[in-house]
């Protein structure tokens, strides 16, 4: 793969010539190879998988679970530790509603921090009030980042779940994991990992990282929409009940007793997004052909170039200024973030506005929204020059008023 023309490998940048896009920690571009791998199965294959015993239905079929031993692979787990799901939303509600709510009682405490995505947070709200558990938020340092010593004291002996987001979307801050999970541990409680952000990032080793469950969505990765995937230790998702009911994940439903399949297979029912799950297999090789080194590296040129230029803006604040991904969050001062994206998208530049899906860290911040850039290895210092300049034109604008 030629990495000085790493755009070459994408459709976008010809399609849409001059446009900047900065919104990769919501959906990231999807490279060429995806796309036809798609295309390829929709034209030529298109059935269902695990359901039909001809020819096309066994090719289906087959791509489908070797799709799941390359996701195995790629973080390094088994292959019947992993669940296909429709995203990182869809793969964290299972986790909370299959374990979370059968497992926690009225006394249990659940850690947490602000910077946690709504994805999570919202599904441990209702499992707290269900359960009669209790939210235990981790205090942030001064560069709104969990450290270890701040953790240890939100853990006791009541802690039964810790849940964390491994790479905040909003602040690009990576946690200790390693040594959080080995402490949440330690106090007897299980370690769910909102990695959505993260895998797209870093290379990802569960069995070294030790996490008990770790979740993450297909497009954040250049797969296509549709398609995410859960970890879990096999004896945890095993003895946990299935989320949803339906077709594909029953062995016998005419008895009294209901007998569903083993895990994986038990939490996917119905009809699996066939043509998505062969674009992350493919993604996946995609990214593992670049090499996280390579990854690693661009991250932070481009943040570095990105943090450093807007600094120099005295109009700017900045709520991160030391991210561990190219994920730079500010305000205009005097603007709002939807005014000033608005105006971005004026200037062909597309930049996120709102909560981010953190609604927390927001008001903890004593903000009521954000502009966040977050750029990927396909971006390019000349299109942060062009940012920045927009960056003065729109604060140069909005002075008028």
């Amino acid at each position: 793969m030629n990495k000085k023309n790493i755009r070459a490998n994408y459709k976008f940048f010809k399609a849409n010539k001059g446009v900047v896009y900065f919104d990769n920690n919501s959906s990231s571009l999807k490279p060429n190879c995806v796309i036809d791998t798609v295309n390829h199965y929709n034209a030529y294959v298109s059935t269902n998988a695990g359901r039909v015993v001809y020819k096309l239905g066994y090719i289906a079929t087959k791509a489908v679970e070797d799709a799941r031993i390359n996701v195995a692979k790629f973080i390094n787990a088994e292959e019947r530790e992993i669940v296909f799901t429709k995203n990182a939303t869809e793969a964290l509600n299972l986790i909370v509603y299959s374990y979370a709510f059968n497992n926690l009682k009225g006394g249990d405490e659940v850690v947490v921090s602000v910077l946690e995505h709504h994805s999570l947070l919202l599904p441990l709200f209702e499992a707290c009030k269900k359960t009669g558990a209790k939210l235990t938020y981790v205090k942030l340092n001064k560069e709104h980042k969990i450290t270890i010593q701040n953790f240890k004291d939100a853990l006791s002996d009541k802690t039964k779940i810790v849940a964390l987001t491994h790479i905040s979307n909003v602040t690009g801050a990576q946690i200790p994991a390693k040594e959080l999970i080995k402490l949440s541990h330690d106090v007897g409680a299980v370690v769910i990992l909102d990695s959505a952000q993260a895998v797209p990032h870093i290379l990802i080793d569960v069995k070294d990282l030790d996490c008990d469950f770790l979740a993450f969505s297909g497009y954040k990765l250049g797969a296509p929409t549709g398609v995410g995937a859960l970890y879990g230790k096999y004896e945890l998702l095993n003895a946990m009940p299935p989320f949803i009911l339906g077709g594909g994940m029953v062995l016998d439903s005419c008895s009294k007793e209901v007998e569903y399949k083993e895990a994986p297979q038990k939490f996917e029912a119905g009809t699996q997004p066939v043509s998505a799950i062969l674009g992350l297999n493919t993604a996946i090789n995609f990214y593992r052909e670049l090499g996280f080194d390579y990854i690693v590296s661009k991250d932070k040129k481009l943040y570095n170039y990105l943090v450093n230029a807007l600094s120099q803006i005295e109009d700017v604040e900045i709520y991160n200024k030391n991210a561990d991904i190219a994920t730079v969050v500010f305000n205009v001062k005097a603007v709002h973030a939807h005014d000033a994206a608005t105006a971005y998208d004026m200037y062909d530049i597309c930049v996120r506005a709102g909560h981010n899906c953190v609604q927390p860290f927001i008001e903890y911040l004593g903000q009521s929204s954000l502009l966040r850039a977050s750029l990927c290895f396909y971006n390019t210092t000349k299109e942060i020059d062009k940012f920045i300049s927009a960056t003065k034109k729109i604060i140069a604008y909005f002075k008028n008023f």
